[in-house]
């Protein structure tokens, strides 16, 4: 059966006197869609309902409220996830290496999701973003639907070993990828793919890699570890671009800070990742 597990209060505001209720909302974000699923359920105005084409009057309280989903992944309780930011809206896990974020089938019960399912059984799994399985780091998973379609302006900031000595040692890295003829999800540069822009500045030299903290511009496959490999430094442990396994046995990629605007608190969330035990070995 389901309840209601959140409930986002609004005020009509002078300024908005005389809205209707649906362009009241979707000044804050809500989409034709949301709107059209909130009509059938959980929209009230000073707790009465309300449709969407009458006015709202300033002072008036809006209510909107989340109901319940059932979680349709396997739950596995028995998997580790640190869980290092929650709010009613959202929370933020530090993935271990060799973890997926969804599972790769329904009969699987080994990723992230499923760990999700076991603490949140009345939760749909919605994460905003992914991270490779041996990639480690910070996910951002909306707790409701609403929350998955308002949240704004997510950013990532990555930390990473790569093999050689990066010069210069701050920059960008501007070149198209496509997914290479044959494979799955390799990419490769090429004039005939999408533009990708990576920006990077190296934080530390060792003696034959470079620590180095990565953003990105636009959201390619495996855009870090193409973009790198292309400029010669692959990372290290990543075979599968031509890194070598010596130092690490898996991709050096870690995201190691995370930051979103929350829409319900009206504050922008910051949120660190601490570093992998295998890549801090290496950096200190």
């Amino acid at each position: 059966m389901k309840r209601v597990i959140r409930e986002i209060k609004y005020i009509v505001s002078a300024a908005e006197d005389g809205l209707p209720l649906g362009r009241f909302l979707q000044r804050r974000g809500y989409s034709q869609q949301m709107l059209s699923d909130l009509k059938k359920e959980g929209l009230t105005v000073e707790g009465a309902f309300h449709r969407l084409i009458d006015p709202v009057r300033q002072g008036e309280e809006i209510g909107v409220a989340v109901f319940s989903e059932q979680n349709s992944l396997k739950a596995n309780p028995l998997l580790k996830a640190e869980l290092i930011y929650e709010d009613e809206d959202y929370l933020v896990f530090n993935k271990p290496a060799d973890m997926l974020v969804h599972p790769c089938a329904r009969q699987f019960a080994d990723a992230l999701g499923n760990y999700f399912a076991a603490l949140y059984p009345d939760l749909l799994f919605r994460p905003l973003g992914r991270l490779d399985r041996n990639t480690t780091g910070a996910v951002l998973v909306a707790k409701h639907r609403l929350a998955a379609g308002l949240v704004k302006n997510v950013k990532k900031q990555y930390t990473a070993v790569a093999e050689g000595q990066i010069e210069p040692s701050a920059g960008q890295i501007e070149l198209p990828l496509v997914r290479v003829g044959g494979t799955v999800i390799r990419q490769e540069v090429s004039e005939r793919g999408k533009y990708a822009l990576t920006y990077y500045r190296v934080l530390k030299y060792l003696p034959a890699h470079s620590v180095v903290s990565l953003s990105l511009a636009t959201g390619r496959t495996h855009q870090i570890r193409a973009h790198l490999a292309a400029i010669g430094h692959p990372l290290a442990g990543d075979s599968l671009y031509g890194g070598k396994k010596d130092l690490i046995n898996r991709s050096a990629l870690h995201c190691s800070r995370i930051e979103f605007d929350q829409p319900f608190l009206q504050t922008t969330v910051k949120v660190e990742a601490a570093l992998a035990e295998d890549l801090l070995k290496i950096i200190k």
